[in-house]
């Protein structure tokens, strides 16, 4: 058993999947680490999440996957981003979403013999 085998093997598959194995789900994460400007200084428009190559058959909803401490509201879109069926349309679907709100929570302690502390102070400054 000293010699060594070379073979060449070619396995061929041919099967059916099953409709429920197929993806369901697309997902692009368009997060930037921190915010960018344009080169006048204004905020720039942000990240971009592009799906080219999807099946246009299914009805697809446009979700965002957030922390719970995030609220995000659609701001524009010119489609129903619950109800995208892609083989309905001349082109293809956008969406313009902003983080409106975020939830902080924490809690603090009284700098006094054990007390509680009545909670962190913060002030809201409006614009």
């Amino acid at each position: 058993m000293t010699s060594r085998l070379d073979v060449l093997q070619q396995v061929h598959t041919y099967f059916s999947v099953p409709h429920s194995l197929l993806l369901s789900s697309f997902y692009r994460y368009v997060l930037e680490p921190e915010l960018q400007f344009t080169a006048v200084g204004g905020l720039s428009t942000g990240p971009q999440a592009v799906f080219a190559t999807v099946p246009e058959q299914p009805l697809y909803t446009a979700n965002l996957d957030i922390p719970h401490a995030w609220l995000v509201e659609s701001v524009w879109a010119l489609h129903d981003l619950d109800n995208i069926r892609l083989a309905e349309l001349d082109h293809g679907v956008h969406g313009d979403f902003e983080l409106e709100h975020v939830l902080v929570e924490g809690e603090g302690e009284g700098g006094g013999c054990g007390s509680g502390s009545e909670g962190p102070m913060g002030s809201r400054g409006e614009e």
